[in-house]
């Protein structure tokens, strides 16, 4: 039998074709595991230093990526162990479960992080090594409830790294902001089903002395006739219906304020009161929030007596009275933003606003609407439908006076 001799493959041969192909169906990456090995022989051949050549800027080419650009699949991993009182009340209720809650990662060191999770108590990160500064932030649905202070944490190459992180309402801006920088004294969640059908949400406004209180409000509530010694702030979707006459809301403290931030409040067509009444104390109206269907003699919608009322958006639409169906001013008024003074009803005078004898009412922005025959008009049988003014008004510092026209502010 004749033998067949076996091809040796010295150090100097070059790879054959096929072997040179198998090569190339490895993972393009699988050659940068050691990219100096091809330097053994480097008189071997000319072809194979160039190809070195190649796998090595390839392979200084991904460190610099993966150092640079890639700030978080950096290799390292930085878990966040997260706790504090963001909404604790009520555990496993709403936004008190923290399924529910969305976090908002901001770092900074080695390059820049915003990273947003959904749910849990323990956040992982994955990040270059180095020094960052890490701040966290809870909210649901879209409403800021707490943050974090910002926090120096040294992350370690080669490990995995922990770092507590504690969240408090009393540094966040979005909460704080309500209360001048204060520490909010509660969080509270009232949910569209189940808080509803027990009317919960009254037996808790009935329970309110002073205080900073951060009360969101999902689905539609029945509200009596509450009067508020601290400050509130009603936050979310929600809709509260007043249940009987009288004011669903009176703030008579100096130290008093209710906070409007998307709830709408919804009075009756038979009340005898404002559906706020400032009588001292602070309203506040921001985006998405609304006054509408009621009935006062003097300001349908808002009374300010000698208390103040800062608009800054929302609406104040449908309301009916003999003067001021809108806005019934005697205290300050000040109108600015997207807010939206339109279809009220004045038997006598002022369908948007009546200003009275000492009352101020400043506008920066925002609209009032006259008469134009729609939906939108304030109307008002003797004058006045979108302005009456007894007292002092002013549009961009300059003065106005009785209007039937759409009023627009000028900053």
């Amino acid at each position: 039998m004749t033998k067949i001799a076996k091809k040796r493959v010295t150090a100097g041969t070059l790879p054959t074709r096929r072997s040179h192909d198998n090569l190339e169906k490895r993972s393009p990456f699988s050659v940068l595991r050691s990219p100096f090995s091809v330097l053994r022989s480097p008189l071997q051949h000319g072809s194979l230093i160039r190809q070195s050549a190649v796998r090595i800027t390839l392979f200084l080419i991904l460190v610099v990526l993966s150092s640079c650009g890639n700030l978080t699949d950096g290799g390292t991993t930085l878990t966040l162990l997260v706790s504090g009182k963001s909404v604790a009340y009520t555990p496993g209720s709403g936004p008190d479960d923290p399924s529910q809650l969305t976090y908002t990662i901001h770092g900074s060191g080695p390059g820049i992080l915003t990273k947003t999770v959904q749910g849990g108590g323990s956040i992982t990160l994955s990040l270059v090594p180095g020094n960052w500064t890490i701040q966290v932030t809870a909210s649901y649905q879209g409403i800021p409830y707490a943050e974090s202070e910002p926090q120096s944490v040294n992350v370690q190459a080669g490990g995995n790294n922990t770092a507590p992180i504690t969240i408090g309402p009393a540094w966040s801006a979005g909460n704080s902001v309500d209360f001048g920088g204060g520490t909010v004294t509660e969080y509270k969640y009232f949910s569209a089903a189940s808080d509803a059908a027990t009317n919960a949400l009254d037996a808790y406004l009935s329970g309110l002395g002073a205080g900073n209180y951060v009360v969101i409000v999902d689905g539609t509530h029945t509200i009596s006739p509450r009067t508020l010694a601290g400050t509130v702030s009603l936050r979310g979707s929600g809709t509260l219906k007043l249940a009987t006459n009288g004011s669903m809301f009176t703030v008579n403290a100096t130290t008093a304020k209710l906070i409007l931030r998307g709830v709408k409040l919804e009075g009756l067509t038979t009340n005898t009161a404002s559906l706020v009444s400032v009588s001292y104390g602070t309203l506040e109206m921001y985006d998405g929030s609304a006054i509408s269907g009621n009935y006062a003699s003097n300001g349908g919608g808002v009374l300010v007596g000698s208390g103040t009322f800062i608009m800054s958006g929302g609406t104040i639409n449908g309301n009916t009275s003999v003067n001021g169906a809108g806005v019934y001013v005697s205290g300050a008024f000040t109108m600015s933003g997207s807010a939206v003074i339109s279809g009220n009803t004045a038997l006598s005078h002022g369908g948007g606003v009546f200003v009275n004898v000492g009352g101020t009412f400043t506008m920066s922005g925002g609209t009032i609407y006259g008469s134009s025959g729609d939906a939108n008009s304030n109307y008002a049988a003797s004058g006045g439908y979108s302005l009456y003014n007894n007292g002092t008004a002013t549009n961009g510092g300059l003065p106005i006076t009785n209007s039937d026209s759409h009023i627009t502010g000028v900053p």
